[in-house]
């Protein structure tokens, strides 16, 4: 029997219930009533409420169908590894734009004693867009956009009380362009014994994941120090020392379905990210002990229509962060790169 006649056939079992004796059914929301006779008695709207669900019974869901050309992922495998990155964080389409939408409170942290309190909230995003090369790497293609924002109000800063210095400074939003990445799957791993930077053996993109259900998820950490753009000597009130340490911690959530499922170019995730770094220039800290804590939330949007107020009309007014550069492009420019070069040091 086709899903056709099976649709037929539950239609005729479910007119059959309206002179059918002894029957002890119900539809949700909706009581029953039994008749003198002991016959169940349906009103025409519970008989067709029951047709309706025999019907979406009889038909099986295309998503369903789909899922039967699911291809087992490989956790131990680094191009699947690389590929579910890719897919995850942004999309195989080549042609495929995608937001990585970010939300975040930002913390101070000073030393043992000191609470650790929120200064300031941060929103934005990067967009990407994801290109497969011959030799099954990846060159990602990105330029990003993060705004400060009032605790309380949530409106964009254009100034922000120093608790710290007792002074109101002038707030520098992020515009980093580009941020673009070339990924392959052998990730190095670089680190800092003393002042001198290092790099160790390369070793296979793997990620941590972490299964269970139909919920797949991987952590994606970053630990990064470099010498400062931002000599302590000369950027005396902007500059936090001689070298800068950051370290990012990301984690995304997906369906595992949607990760076997070859015919998805683009999956969707919840996810997760934390930082810890340097006081920001703007902020005016020097060589203060302490440093910034964030804690925030990810997610991927289509385009910037999906933002919410005030981000949404803040960044109409830059154009060319709504879409990815067009061509791959290297070397990237930092946040720290970028203020040095359009701002003086302060006295």
């Amino acid at each position: 029997m086709d899903a056709g006649q099976g649709a037929v056939a539950s239609l005729h079992s479910c007119a059959t219930l309206w002179n059918t004796a002894a029957v002890r059914t119900s539809v949700p929301g909706q009581g029953v009533e039994l008749g003198d006779s002991g016959q169940a008695s349906f009103s025409r709207r519970q008989v067709t409420l029951l047709a309706a669900a025999a019907v979406a019974a009889a038909l099986p869901p295309a998503r369903a169908e789909a899922r039967q050309q699911r291809v087992p992922f490989d956790a131990d495998d680094p191009q699947q590894n690389l590929d579910a990155f890719i897919r995850i964080t942004g999309s195989a389409d080549p042609d495929e734009e995608v937001l990585m939408h970010n939300q975040a409170r930002v913390f101070s942290v000073i030393g043992d004693d000191e609470i650790v309190q929120p200064l300031f909230d941060m929103e934005g995003y990067k967009v990407r867009r994801s290109i497969r090369l011959p030799d099954d790497a990846y060159h990602i293609l990105q330029r990003e956009i993060f705004v400060y924002k009032d605790l309380e109000t949530g409106e964009i800063l254009d100034e922000w009380f120093n608790p710290f210095t007792g002074e109101t400074v002038e707030v520098v939003h992020l515009f980093n362009d580009p941020v673009n990445h070339h990924v392959t799957t052998v990730f190095p791993r670089y680190y800092n014994p003393g002042t001198e930077e290092r790099q160790v053996e390369p070793e296979p993109f793997l990620m941590p994941w972490s299964i269970l259900g139909d919920q797949a998820t991987f952590f994606f950490d970053t630990n990064t120090r470099w010498k400062n753009v931002l000599d302590p000597k000369v950027w005396k009130r902007e500059s936090t020392g001689e070298y800068v340490r950051v370290t990012e911690s990301e984690w995304y959530t997906v369906s595992l379905a949607d990760l076997e499922d070859p015919e998805l170019s683009s999956i969707s995730y919840v996810g997760g990210w934390s930082r810890l770094g340097p006081w920001l220039p703007w902020m005016f800290m020097g060589g203060r002990p302490g440093h910034l804590r964030y804690r925030g939330k990810k997610t991927k949007l289509a385009d910037v229509s999906d933002l919410n107020e005030p981000l949404r009309s803040y960044v109409a007014k830059y154009p060319r962060f709504h879409h990815s550069p067009e061509k791959w492009s290297a070397p990237n420019e930092s946040s720290f790169e970028s203020y040095a070069r359009q701002h003086k040091p302060r006295a």
